[in-house]
């Protein structure tokens, strides 16, 4: 991905990947991709700017969770990641919210996590 394309204005290629090859400028996948990496510079920032005061950021991923988020994904994406999504392995990989909720409960509560930020 090119360093300042931020809004999308030109069109990111790779030459293999489908959720990247969409004919238009905006790509949804790509913009997913964006945020959870704008997630770990903000930990990161957070950590670096106010960690020695005892304020402290974690990035996590919870894992695979099946929320409302995926009934709005771009039909797009949605028609690429169809058959991928019937696979009752891939299924079995899927966490309830509450289990995904628990990731980020712990992240923030748990005494192994105390004091620790920008990871």
């Amino acid at each position: 991905m090119q360093i300042g394309n931020y809004n999308q204005k030109t069109k990111v290629t790779s030459g293999y990947d489908p959720l990247i090859d969409m004919p238009d400028v905006y790509n949804p996948a790509i913009a997913y991709g964006q945020s959870k990496t704008a997630n770990i510079w903000m930990a990161n920032e957070i950590e670096r700017r106010y960690g020695d005061q005892g304020l402290h950021a974690i990035s996590i991923h919870p894992g695979n969770i099946m929320t409302e988020g995926w009934a709005n994904l771009d039909p797009r994406v949605m028609e690429l990641f169809k058959d991928l999504m019937q696979d009752p392995a891939l299924q079995k990989a899927f966490k309830s919210v509450p289990q995904g909720a628990a990731t980020q409960v712990l992240a923030a509560v748990g005494k192994d996590y105390e004091g620790v930020g920008g990871k």
